[in-house]
């Protein structure tokens, strides 16, 4: 039995989105794997038979092992849960079952407010960059009704000067960095859509948790009244 539970399963993902990697590592909890440790993309289980495990992954912003992080981390203990891992200001959280709490709005607020840094940050990268590609595309008309392309150049490395000459010599400069511009653009796009969309989504999720805690709090208030 010991022996199995020692045994490192490593998982390599990549996630863009908090609930989707929550979910997963819940997943792999009710198979019985308690994760020991993550390093970038790599996920390191430890395997308990018989056993099945529950996640939270909490943005803290701050290092768990600082004041903030440990005064957060009390009052997960709380509920039962324990810090077993940490990556770039987000917290793992894991305790043993199999019923996954309620997200508290409080928490919620933290993930909802870095995605939306995040977001607004991809944006203005997206502005920029779209910026660049328009300046480009005019300049791309000008430089050729003009007859002007990229001269040789006189790299004294061989190998670089082989490469500029055969590949850029000759061509529109603009065309050039439109050629990278444009994939670098469309990929900003694409991040900014996926950090928004979970921006959103988390947003909805503090109302709905802000929701429920206002009814509860109006029941208790009626129960209140009826027991006087």
């Amino acid at each position: 039995m010991g022996r199995k539970c020692s045994r490192i399963v490593t998982k390599t993902r990549i996630f863009v989105s908090w609930r989707a990697e929550e979910k997963w590592l819940n997943a792999m909890g009710a198979k019985g794997y308690r994760l020991a440790d993550v390093d970038a993309f790599d996920y390191k289980f430890t395997v308990a038979a018989g056993k099945t495990f529950v996640y939270s992954l909490e943005w803290l912003d701050v290092s768990p092992l600082s004041d903030e992080g440990e005064r957060f981390a009390a009052e997960r203990a709380e509920s039962g849960f324990s810090l077993c891992a940490s990556k770039r200001g987000w917290a793992y959280y894991i305790r043993e079952g199999a019923d996954a709490p309620e997200k508290d709005a409080p928490a919620l607020r933290l993930t909802m407010r870095h995605y939306r840094a995040v977001s607004l940050f991809l944006l203005v990268l997206f502005l920029v960059f779209t910026g660049l590609t328009a300046y480009n595309f005019y300049y791309q008309s000008v430089f050729a009704a003009e007859g002007y392309t990229i001269p040789k150049s006189s790299i004294s490395v061989e190998f670089f000067r082989s490469i500029y000459n055969n590949l850029l010599v000759g061509k529109n400069p603009a065309t050039v960095l439109l050629l990278l511009l444009v994939p670098v653009t469309a990929v900003l796009l694409l991040l900014c859509a996926f950090f928004g969309s979970e921006y959103f989504a988390t947003r909805r999720l503090v109302k709905r948790s802000e929701l429920r805690r206002l009814e509860q709090a109006a029941e208790t208030a009626q129960e209140d009244e009826a027991q006087e």
